[in-house]
C-alpha cells in the first residue's frame, strides 16, 4: 500500500526591500541589507511570505540580477563529483534556453550552510551564492519532506509590488531527496533566476510548478527513486526570455 506525496520546493525571500513607487517611474533598488530585520519567513505549499508580503508570481525579478550576468556560483565541498555533474548539467540546460551565460561557475566551497530555517538566511550575509546540502529533517516532521529550497535577497518596488531585482541567493537541497538532484535543481536554478512557482492548471510541463507526486509509504519510505524527467518547457523558457532575452537560436523558442 501506498501514497503518492507531494515534495515541495520552495522559495524563501529571506530579506526583502520593498518600495511604493509610480509604476511609470524607473525604480531606485537600494541595498536590502538596510532593511533586514530579525523577522521569521516562511514557504508554505508554494505561496512564499515575507514581512506580510504573499506572492504567487511566475516571475519575481522582473529585472534579473542587480550586477547583470553572469551570475557568480559556487557549489558546497559536501556534493560529490557526481551531484556536481548533475547541477553542472542544470546550469548548462537553463543557459542553453538563453543562448547566454547565465553562471560563472566559481568552483568548490568548503562551507556547509545551516541546516535550520531559521538560519538559512544568514548563508546571505557573504553574498556568495551557494549551492548547499542540507538535512530538511531537523526542521521538523513536515519539512522533511521538502526537497530543495532558494532563500534570497530581492528589492521589489512599485504600486503593486510588479517590479523586482535580485541581489544575493543561496539554494539549499534536501540530503533524503538527491535521488531526483536532476529536476530539484533545475527547479531551484529557476528561482535563482528570478522565476517564481507557476500554477500547474497554467503551465501543465513547467519545471516551476512548487511540488512534484512521488511513491511512497506509510511509513514515509520512497518506493520508487527512479529519476524524474528534468525539462524545461517552452513557458519556463518564455519567462526566462522576459527577464534576460536571448541570443542566436535560443530566440527561436
Amino acid at each position: 500500500m501506498f501514497n503518492v506525496l507531494c515534495i515541495v520546493l520552495a522559495v524563501i525571500i529571506a530579506g526583502c526591500t520593498i518600495e511604493r513607487s509610480p509604476k511609470k517611474q524607473t525604480p531606485a533598488y537600494e541595498d536590502p541589507f538596510e532593511f533586514l530585520r530579525n523577522t521569521d519567513v516562511s514557504s508554505v505549499e508554494g505561496r512564499t511570505s515575507v514581512e506580510g508580503y504573499t506572492s504567487e508570481r511566475p516571475i519575481l525579478a522582473t529585472d534579473g540580477w542587480l550586477d547583470g550576468l553572469p551570475i557568480p556560483i559556487y557549489i558546497s565541498s559536501e556534493f560529490d563529483d557526481s551531484h556536481v555533474a548533475i547541477l553542472r548539467n542544470s546550469m548548462k540546460m537553463w543557459e542553453d534556453a538563453a543562448g547566454q551565460d547565465l553562471f560563472d561557475y566559481k568552483g568548490r566551497i568548503d562551507d556547509k550552510g545551516n541546516d535550520y530555517i531559521k538560519e538559512f538566511r544568514m548563508s546571505l550575509k557573504d553574498m556568495k551564492n551557494v549551492m548547499y546540502v542540507a538535512n530538511f529533517e531537523k526542521w521538523d516532521e513536515k519539512a522533511a519532506f521538502y526537497a530543495g529550497t532558494t532563500p534570497m535577497r530581492l528589492t521589489l518596488v512599485g504600486d503593486d509590488l510588479e517590479r523586482g531585482v535580485l541581489h544575493t541567493s543561496d539554494m539549499y537541497f534536501n540530503r533524503r531527496s538527491l535521488w531526483s538532484l536532476g529536476h530539484i535543481s533545475l527547479h531551484e536554478m529557476g528561482h535563482f533566476l528570478g522565476l517564481g512557482h507557476v500554477d500547474v492548471f497554467e503551465d501543465p510541463h513547467s519545471i516551476m510548478h512548487a511540488a512534484f507526486p512521488i511513491d511512497m509509504d506509510l511509513n514515509g519510505v520512497i518506493l520508487s527513486k527512479d529519476p524524474i524527467e528534468a525539462v524545461l518547457s517552452e513557458g519556463d523558457i518564455k519567462r526566462l526570455h522576459q527577464i534576460y532575452g536571448c541570443l542566436g537560436s535560443a530566440c527561436r523558442n
